[in-house]
């Protein structure tokens, strides 16, 4: 066989497998079946799945064979990325250096930055999920966001005879009614409630709360933002609100902290984030620690007293916000090849600095704010070669770097276990499509996979929310049609869908009590436009994979995996 046809044969079979894994993800399976014969006949390609090792003279297909078969389906690229990369590259006349387009290539092969397609989720095909526990008296209205938070607990030890502070895991849940609830994720028992404020000169809520999050270095600080505008500095050990943040004039629907736990940002609907500093003491370890003074009977006073030290104006909502830690500027180049960009990324040794990444609607780039670097630099030539503090750094996420034509918009982002990369949770902008996530290696543009979800999403998706499990295998997906998806690394597959909320849920529990349930039944229940069936927001909480969801049936379901 001479190079060129047997380059042919590579292509023709990598074109087989590239149709079968379209096939088998999107449940054709009569077409499936014909296919995976035909193309048996006419390539000598075996579906893996095809139990009939036999050629049409009757005789055995090698094992080497089947298994090289196996292997290209592995590897082989999804069809929906492929049609989106000659979209993108359509967009823009073809006009694109061929390193560049060798590099999305590779990395569609997963051979770019590597490090998330080494893992695998183990298990069969379908990991069998259930609703474990069912917690419906926390909130009386739609529940809007969940977290984990470190909840610290002050009491008087009578055998020590001193005061003592003991630390545990708890569900964080805001809703439309104003509360923040602190519960056990056991049991649904409330630990702790935030209650809305009567006053505006009062320091809490006067609307609904949107989001929490948690200091990663200071346990005693939450951080809870809301429809008033507000952001409210709360103190976990003594249960008090400390702080006022009144500088946005429109809902606030995102807040995070920075690595170092010194640096605080707001996202808001008035078109700006707000970045805030605190000269408060950072404590050195992540548990509370000395929260007595000397005579054991009194709390330290906590008061961080944030400052506005910076404002990013934004042309259209912002959406997403995530403190990061990269290098000291962008050194990941789009137009260098995937081989280059691997080395870089694996031999990099300068100073890291932190950085704020942020995403808004009608909008298909990702942005980096660098943040003042302080005394992470021991060179001047590195000072130097730094991004200047504030500065904007912007990335485009569309399957070719010099398109900028807008199809979807970044509503989430979330750092991948690994630390490597972000994920990012896309949502039409102008019509109903399947949510996906596009991962992306910190401070690049080159996408090194593009997992479709199948959960549906509309340009005014309430419920772009994703999490990975603990090990970064693979990674739950909130929805507005009741269902949670569980979709693995590398492939992208399915591995889970569980009803979990609203009508779609109660359908399911019919089910298991013995009803009969027929798929399309399921369908509507899951397009109920009662609007109970959107999930808002999920944490998984533990290296099981035990998923927490909360949404707009006033719910906190958690399920867990079935033995």
């Amino acid at each position: 066989m001479t190079p060129s046809s047997r380059a042919d044969a590579e292509e023709s079979r990598l074109l087989h497998a590239v149709v079968h894994r379209w096939l088998k993800d999107a449940g054709y399976q009569s077409t499936l079946k014909a296919f995976a014969e035909e193309s048996k006949q006419l390539s000598g390609w075996l579906a893996p799945d095809d139990g009939n090792h036999r050629t049409e003279l009757g005789g055995e297909i090698n094992s080497i064979d089947a298994a090289r078969s196996s292997e290209e389906l592995a590897e082989a690229p999804d069809l929906r990325s492929l049609i989106q990369s000659f979209i993108s590259l359509q967009r823009i006349g073809g006009e694109t250096s061929s390193k560049s387009e060798g590099a999305h290539a590779t990395s569609l092969h997963g051979n770019a930055i590597t490090s998330p397609l080494q893992l695998s989720l183990p298990g069969s095909t379908r990991l069998r999920y259930e609703v474990s526990k069912t917690h419906s008296t926390l909130h009386a209205s739609n529940i809007l966001s969940i977290q984990q938070v470190i909840l610290s607990t002050r009491s008087f030890s009578t055998t020590q005879e001193r005061y003592v502070t003991s630390r545990r895991q708890v569900l964080c849940t805001t809703a439309a009614d104003r509360r923040i609830v602190l519960s056990d994720a056991a049991d649904g028992a409330m630990l702790e409630c935030f209650e809305p404020v009567k006053s505006n000169s009062e320091i809490g809520h006067t609307s609904a709360v949107l989001c929490t999050a948690q200091n990663p270095r200071d346990e005693r600080e939450l951080v809870s933002a809301g429809m008033d505008g507000r952001v409210i500095i709360w103190d976990l050990l003594s249960r008090q609100s400390v702080q006022a943040l009144r500088h946005h004039t429109k809902f606030v629907v995102r807040v995070a902290h920075s690595l170092c736990g010194r640096y605080l940002a707001s996202a808001s609907y008035d078109r700006t984030i707000r970045i805030y500093k605190r000269d408060f003491t950072i404590p050195q370890r992540q548990e509370v620690a000395r929260v007595l003074d000397e005579d054991d009977s009194e709390l330290v006073p906590f008061n961080p007293d944030y400052q506005l030290v910076h404002t990013i104006e934004t042309r259209t909502n912002p959406e997403a916000l995530l403190f990061v830690s990269a290098s000291l500027s962008p050194t990941i180049s789009p137009s260098s090849s995937a081989a280059e960009n691997e080395s870089v990324a694996q031999t990099k040794t300068e100073a890291k600095r932190g950085w704020l990444a942020y995403t808004a609607r009608e909008d298909c780039c990702l942005y980096f704010c660098a943040l003042p670097i302080g005394g992470n630099v021991s060179s001047q030539s590195e000072q130097r070669a730094a991004t200047p503090d504030f500065e904007v750094v912007r990335f485009n996420t569309n399957a070719n770097q010099h398109d900028f034509h807008v199809s979807y918009s970044l509503l989430a982002l979330s750092l991948h276990p690994l630390g490597t990369h972000i994920s990012i949770q896309t949502s039409a902008a102008q019509s109903e499509t399947i949510s996906r996530i596009l991962l992306l290696p910190l401070l690049s543009s080159e996408r090194t996979s593009t997992l479709y979800t199948s959960a549906p999403s509309s340009p005014l998706s309430p419920c772009a929310r994703h999490a990975w499990l603990k090990s970064g295998a693979g990674v739950w997906i909130a929805s507005e049609d009741g269902i949670l998806r569980l979709v693995d690394l590398p492939l992208g597959r399915v591995r889970c869908a569980l009803p979990a909320h609203g009508a779609v849920m109660d359908v399911a529990e019919r089910a298991r009590s013995g009803a009969g349930v027929v798929r399309e039944e399921l369908s509507a229940a899951s397009w109920s436009r009662g609007g109970n069936t959107v999930i808002k927001d999920l944490v998984v909480i533990d290296d099981e994979g035990t998923v927490a969801s909360v949404g707009f049936d006033r719910t906190v379901r958690i399920c867990t995996l079935q033995a």
